[in-house]
């Protein structure tokens, strides 16, 4: 049996304006996403949909390269993995739950060479 899964990512970025971050502003980016993971319905365990939204900045230390990178965000998962599809996972920090509202707060260090 085959079952096709599908999902979509909405995500979106800017830069902080001059006017809220004065000479830093072309260091700070702030972000938002939104993401859903649709099952097939023709899996032989039906799952539910599970949704996320993240909203986070990313820090630039050198202006114009992303070779360094820090970034901080909050992801909320409105829906209880338990019902989904979607397994646990440390690396993106969905944690094995019976019910929903799970939430995290991640900072990340990127090094590009």
């Amino acid at each position: 049996m085959s079952v096709d899964d599908f999902g979509f990512v909405l995500q979106g970025a800017a830069w902080v304006p001059k006017y809220l971050a004065g000479d830093f502003s072309k260091y700070f980016e702030v972000y938002s996403r939104y993401d859903m993971t649709i099952p097939d319905k023709d899996r032989p365990i039906q799952g539910k949909v599970f949704k996320t939204f993240t909203a986070g900045v990313n820090f630039y230390p050198i202006p114009r390269t992303d070779n360094i990178r820090i970034s901080t965000d909050f992801a909320y998962f409105f829906d209880a993995e338990s019902r989904s599809i979607v397994q646990p996972n440390t690396f993106d920090s969905v944690q094995a739950s019976p019910a929903g509202d799970q939430f995290v707060i991640r900072s990340q260090a990127h090094l590009r060479w």
